[in-house]
């Protein structure tokens, strides 16, 4: 293997956990682990390792296929054209208000 990675590592990769690791490679969705040595010497004789251009290529091709799926169903939107103001209005006018208060608050207190 030129660079075998750990389980965290191809889930970290892949972006997705470590049950849908193992159960994508029970399908054969997934690239297989190959048994390795341990590197240390505690646990177990093998452990699981992912070459990791294979996770990389498994996680471009499916980024490619979620993606085509999104646009297909209409998750896909434009970028929003909305100015910052109507997207914020509600809290801009809330924090004006509590600051106008507070102002006449202040002054005629008394």
């Amino acid at each position: 293997m030129k660079n075998p990675i750990t389980i965290d590592k191809v889930v970290e990769l892949a972006n997705i956990s470590k049950p849908t690791v193992y159960r994508k490679v029970k399908t054969g969705d997934f690239p297989k682990p190959k048994k390795v040595p341990r590197p240390t010497n505690r646990g177990p004789e093998k452990v699981n390792r992912w070459e990791e251009d294979d996770v990389m290529k498994w996680a471009i091709n499916n980024g490619k296929a979620e993606a085509e799926d999104a646009i297909n169903l209409g998750i896909h939107t434009e970028p929003e054209t909305t100015s910052f103001y109507e997207k914020h209005r509600f809290v801009i006018n809330a924090a004006v208000g509590g600051a106008l208060a507070g102002l006449l608050w202040a002054l005629f207190r008394g």
